[in-house]
């Protein structure tokens, strides 16, 4: 029988007010795995960059998208595929146009 793991879900909000909603899925899986990562931010002018690192002592990936402000999704998805086995670290830091950082969020994945 398979088990779900429930995804884990963090929001915090830094310098200008910025509120960035992480959820990383599965969070507790089999390597390798692939890691789902979304990001729910909000609709502001000032939102040019976001940026998703998923991190162990060993292993690191990382993705930068350009945002249009205003015009951004609300909501931004990305997947790590085949992800080896590790503690990870998944961090997402938004930044405005002179790369200054608008909000951050932080998760731990485990992979066995």
């Amino acid at each position: 029988m398979a088990t779900a793991s429930l995804p884990a879900l963090l929001s915090v909000t830094v310098g200008a007010g910025a509120t960035v909603v992480m959820r990383a899925s599965p969070i507790r899986a089999f390597a390798p795995a692939d890691i789902t990562v979304s990001v729910s931010i909000e609709s502001d002018e000032n939102n040019r960059a976001m940026t998703v690192t998923i991190e162990s002592t060993t292993f690191l990936r990382e993705s930068t998208i350009e945002l249009e402000g205003h015009a951004a999704p609300r909501t931004s998805y990305f997947r790590f595929r085949a992800m080896p086995a590790g503690d990870y670290e998944v961090r997402v830091h938004l930044f405005d146009a002179r790369r200054h950082e608008r909000g951050w969020a932080r998760c731990v994945v485990w992979l066995a």
